[in-house]
């Protein structure tokens, strides 16, 4: 169920929950089923309330079925955790139903009835899976959600710290670069926020230290090719596209890239 189960190709229709209702209900004691169900569930809440980075509030108040489904939820989530404190796949799930909790109850992630305890969840999940992107973009993402500023400093904080204790051959500081773009994608002046001399070192140096140790990774290169192109770097950015386009030649099984990731163009 769970290799013909993906978020990205499958819609949260009325047969899947039926589909995932029967697991459930075949497989009572399989973490696995009750985590994909949590999964799936949130992720048609994400979708369904337009929550990304970068977002502080709802496109909308949450109807009653949402705060329905965020309960239903996070009991599959935490029922999951009881039968596997380690299975990653609801610790992740709780731990992106952390800000759409606290969203849908106007910040009040501590003190709401779908409260999630964040940071606990965040170590748990990382004790499992270190290096996971998706534990610390989502972090971030919550991180983000409830700073009163808005500016997306505290996450970038948070990951700059993630990234100066990452192994030597993790890929964990990419995400720094990755928050300087989505930090530029909610500004006006995002061509100038990535102009600016300290910002492009700080992308520059975090990501060379990740292609120096994954160096046929053709989404790094492309990336620093499209920051130095936007920010008039022209002749660096034939550089690096020089590099990723022989790299896509030569190694296509690597263009893979981590989720939550947008275009520095607008």
């Amino acid at each position: 169920m769970v290799s013909a189960v993906s978020q990205k190709d499958v819609l949260f229709t009325p047969q899947l929950l039926a589909r995932l209702n029967q697991w459930v209900t075949q497989s009572p004691r399989s973490s696995m089923a009750y985590a994909v169900r949590s999964y799936f569930t949130q992720s048609y809440l994400w979708e369904d309330m337009a929550l990304e980075i970068g977002k502080r509030s709802l496109k909308c108040p949450p109807t009653d079925d949402d705060l329905e489904r965020l309960g239903i939820s996070l009991a599959d989530a935490s029922i999951a955790l009881s039968l596997d404190a380690k299975n990653p796949l609801a610790l992740t799930s709780k731990l992106r139903l952390g800000k759409v909790g606290a969203l849908a109850q106007n910040g009040q992630a501590q003190n709401g009835k779908h409260a999630v305890a964040v940071e606990s969840v965040f170590q748990a999940l990382i004790a499992v899976k270190p290096d996971s992107f998706q534990a610390h973009l989502e972090k971030a993402s919550y991180l983000w959600s409830q700073d009163q500023s808005g500016s997306g400093q505290a996450a970038l904080s948070f990951l700059r710290q993630a990234a100066a204790q990452a192994p030597a051959d993790s890929a964990l500081p990419m995400l720094v670069p990755m928050m300087h773009i989505q930090i530029a994608n909610h500004r006006a002046d995002y061509r100038q926020y990535l102009s600016q001399p300290q910002v492009w070192q700080e992308i520059q140096t975090s990501s060379e230290r990740v292609v120096a140790q994954h160096p046929n990774a053709v989404p790094y290169w492309s990336m620093l090719a499209d920051v130095a192109t936007v920010t008039g770097r022209t002749e660096l950015a034939r550089r690096y596209q020089h590099i990723a386009i022989n790299r896509a030649v030569t190694h296509p099984a690597d263009q893979t890239w981590p989720k939550m990731m947008t275009s520095v163009y607008k």
